[in-house]
């Protein structure tokens, strides 16, 4: 999920500098060493202002890739205002690493749906609500009615993941 610098020329700061530029209206964040202003953004960001205004003047590299697909990745070149000095930035041995494994990871494709999976996770889902019709509607003895009745919250609560890959663009990724 990297992005091509379409800017040349940008200035260099530290980390201090990008720390004074840390609340709504003026935030700086910092993504793999460059640094983008989103003080305008804030906002209208479909996450809320929250998110942006707690990493306000930090570096938000693991946040932004743990929650942002590709295509987010491509609109950042709008908002880069600078870079950040190389040797200005300390990561830990363990962000490293994670970093490394993120990378490492999507290069073999991990972060891509398979949409056979949820193709069959639909029909699985599909025939529990089926059996949860057929011994609630078909069915005449009370055990039956109240398993059928057990089902039908298996049903939802398996539709309930579902909805929340969709909350989290793990379907469509847009």
């Amino acid at each position: 999920m990297g992005e091509a610098n379409t800017r040349k020329n940008l200035p260099k700061v530290t980390m201090e500098q990008v720390a004074k530029h840390s609340n709504v209206d003026d935030c700086w964040i910092v993504i793999r060493g460059k640094v983008y202003d989103m003080t305008n953004y804030v906002h209208v960001h479909p996450g809320g202002w929250l998110p942006l205004a707690n990493m306000a003047g930090k570096d938000a590299t693991d946040g932004f890739w743990n929650y942002h697909p590709a295509y987010v990745w491509k609109k950042l070149p709008a908002w880069h205002v600078a870079d950040v000095i190389e040797e200005d930035t300390v990561e830990s041995k363990l962000v490293s690493k994670h970093r490394a494994l993120g990378i490492e990871l999507e290069k073999k494709g991990m972060f891509v749906t398979d949409m056979s999976y949820y193709a069959f996770l639909g029909a699985r889902i599909l025939s529990i609500f089926v059996v949860s019709l057929y011994l609630t509607l078909k069915c005449d003895s009370f055990a039956a009615h109240c398993l059928g009745a057990f089902v039908m919250g298996c049903y939802w609560q398996q539709l309930a993941f579902v909805g929340h890959d969709l909350g989290h663009n793990a379907l469509s990724h847009v």
